[in-house]
């Protein structure tokens, strides 16, 4: 159930809006954070709250045992950080921290009608309160390039009329994908298309187009995988899918956290201008200016940077993300959080700005704070999904407790009731079914060698039912899943992948 309203206001004042561990006043800015986690038998109490900003939350909930950098924040360590603060302010000795006057943080996101609402001055949908908009050339630039644009596809499906063993004839070059051992097989092919194929099939994107306008490489702008169209009612014909790389747009959020008003008066970055670069070329020295108006109290000023391609594969999203839109009930935003290490090919695309040094004005006297470097190990990320999906996913536990993807289940349109029958291999010890996507799974019934074990079982998004077997048994389920989406969406074959992949992830971790 989470904190109630009264455990969660007794901790905001008993704070003071604080911050337990770094001290700093947040405003809106805060969360209750379980001391205990709740798996860990964490109760919803005022001894096990603690009152976080983001960055202090993030760095107690996403701190990598495995990969570990720096030391871990404490259970034990944390009690005494709220108990400290609670003394400090019970006694009115919150002291002022001058050299925090101005709070840097940076944000991305590739949501693409987010960046088509910031750009053309819309802020409705901008997560963060009380903002100004510094409007400059990469958002222009964004402007420009996706004005007759709505809505960026990173999958684009192209028919085609032959099989897996025609199509390894015609492109030699294509790599053919093995799964491991009983794997379900997501696809077949992979290559690199031409510049004609790309310009033909993905017309329709912008981005596209103009990267291959300028002479960029064909495997920098798309790639090409395939698969048999065969999930949530689908046609079962053997496609090609052209994927794109996401296009984000990377913003610094500086937030006056004084108690007086203040000016900004610029932005000293490093820039660059180019079709696509790497982030080792912000070589040139600029001096941005920003608005010439008093910023009060925890106001913010939103300061786009410019945009980014990442590779083929995106994030993870934390499972601590806030929902902050819903967009007509089939797409939901949301803010994370991001805090894990990233080996991805970061390409920067055309304006970008690298911040160094912020200059302003407070009561007079002119100030300078460095800015810290954009760093993957700790930014917030406005990222979406789909209130709706495919069907639930179903898993075989072996017994060396590896998991092993044999594919989904409920393959009709929403709505619609089907029956699977599966006779259990060699080594398989139990068999899994994942509900992975925001909508409801029913399964009206599961029977083991013809004896019901299970009936009408609803699983949500995040919950699953194990099923133990034994070679040879004869494992038959029936049910179907509904979205609770206002239409009916299929997710796109790469989200699913991503979806299963975790999903492994995190069992294996357990």
């Amino acid at each position: 159930m989470g904190f109630s309203k009264k455990i969660k206001d007794d901790i905001l004042v008993a704070s003071a809006r604080h911050c337990c561990v770094c001290h700093r006043y947040k405003g809106v800015k805060i969360e209750i954070h379980h001391i205990l986690p709740k798996e860990q038998g964490g109760k919803d109490s005022f001894e096990n709250a603690i009152a976080l900003c983001f960055d202090c939350h993030s760095d107690v909930g996403h701190y990598n045992v495995k990969h570990p950098r720096g030391t871990k924040i404490s259970i034990d360590e944390l009690k005494k950080h709220k108990a400290t603060w609670f003394d400090v302010v019970k006694n009115n000795a919150i002291p002022q921290k001058e050299e925090n006057l101005v709070h840097a943080r940076y944000l991305i996101t590739k949501e693409f009608d987010i960046i088509k609402s910031i750009s053309n001055r819309n802020l409705s949908r901008f997560p963060i309160e009380e903002c100004l908009l510094a409007d400059n050339q990469p958002l222009d630039s964004f402007r420009k390039l996706f004005k007759e644009q709505d809505y960026r596809n990173l999958e684009v499906v192209h028919s085609i009329d032959m099989s897996p063993g025609e199509y390894s004839m015609k492109y030699p070059d294509a790599i053919i994908l093995n799964s491991k051992e009983d794997e379900y097989k997501s696809y077949f092919n992979e290559r690199i298309p031409s510049i004609s194929e790309i310009d033909k099939v993905c017309s329709l994107d912008k981005l596209s187009v103009f990267l291959s306008r300028n002479n960029i490489e064909a495997f920098k702008i798309a790639k090409v995988l395939t698969c048999y169209d065969t999930e949530c009612g689908g046609s079962g014909v053997f496609v090609e899918l052209f994927l794109l790389r996401p296009l984000y747009f990377k913003f610094l959020i500086l937030t006056n956290i004084t108690g007086k008003y203040i000016k900004f008066k610029k932005l000293r970055a490093l820039t660059n201008d180019e079709c696509l670069f790497d982030g080792k070329d912000f070589k040139c020295e600029k001096d941005l200016q920003l608005p010439n108006m008093l910023i009060h109290p925890n106001q913010s000023v939103i300061i786009p940077l410019g945009m980014f391609l990442a590779d083929y594969k995106d994030l993870d999203k934390s499972e601590s993300y806030t929902r902050i839109y819903d967009s007509g009930g089939d797409r939901s935003t949301v803010l994370d959080h991001v805090n894990e290490n990233t080996n991805q090919t970061i390409e920067y695309f055309l304006k970008n700005y690298q911040p160094k040094e912020l200059v302003f004005e407070k009561e007079g006297q002119v100030y300078k704070q460095d800015i810290h470097d954009f760093d993957f190990n700790s930014i917030y990320w406005i990222d979406g999904y789909w209130n709706c999906g495919s069907c639930p996913h179903m898993f075989y536990e072996m017994n060396d407790f590896r998991l092993v993807y044999k594919g989904e289940i409920f393959k009709e349109k929403p709505g619609v009731i089907t029956s699977h029958s599966f006779i259990i291999g060699e080594f398989v010890k139990k068999v899994i079914i994942a509900e992975l996507e925001h909508e409801l799974t029913t399964i009206k019934n599961i029977t083991l060698n013809g004896i019901e074990i299970f009936s009408n079982i609803r699983l949500s998004n995040g919950q699953d039912i194990k099923i133990p077997v034994s070679k040879n048994d004869i494992l038959e389920i029936t049910g179907f899943y509904s979205t609770t989406a206002n239409n009916y969406l299929k997710l796109s074959l790469v989200e699913k992948l991503n979806l299963t992949s975790k999903f492994k992830r995190v069992y294996a971790s357990k």
